[in-house]
């Protein structure tokens, strides 16, 4: 498992590079330190993700994984605050859900917690520990799934 999310996150590692790389080229301007945290926080996230897709993978048939999680992405994107700015009671559910945590995070240097708003000038935020422990908690999850489930393949019949 630790060698499959380390893969992942060699992997990740370029996608990001471009979007940087592109972002710099373009004249975007973040400040110093943002660019590399940014980059950091949001490939070491790609870890929960990494966890994400072997749970899915092990647990419905080849067939059927890759349409099963990529389905389920999209719900957990919506409900990450990702597609279009939660209010309400949306927002409040969303808190809850992986894809918030780490779309938040990697936000936070940018933002510093503050969060969209399609009404204007962002009245709400979220504090950084529960930002963190939102994807800590969700990593463990995701973790336990892959190991359960990779106990259970294993297992002699």
């Amino acid at each position: 498992m630790l060698v499959k999310v380390a893969v992942a996150l060699c992997v990740a590692v370029l996608p990001v590079a471009v979007v940087f790389a592109v972002g710099a080229l373009t004249g975007a301007e973040l400040g110093g330190w943002r660019w590399p945290v940014t980059a950091a926080l949001v490939v070491a996230g790609s870890s929960m993700f990494a966890l994400y897709g072997l749970a899915a993978g092990l647990l419905f048939r080849t067939e059927s994984a890759v349409g099963a999680a990529s389905g389920l992405l999209v719900v957990l994107s919506f409900f990450g605050n990702l597609f279009v700015p939660l209010s309400g009671a949306m927002l409040d559910i969303a808190r809850f859900t992986p894809l918030y945590g780490l779309a938040a995070l990697a936000r936070y240097p940018l933002m510093e917690g503050q969060i969209l708003s399609t009404t204007g000038p962002a009245t709400q935020s979220d504090p950084l520990w529960a930002l963190v422990l939102n994807v800590a908690v969700w990593t463990a999850v995701f973790a336990a799934v892959v190991l359960g489930a990779a106990r259970r393949t294993t297992v002699r019949r």
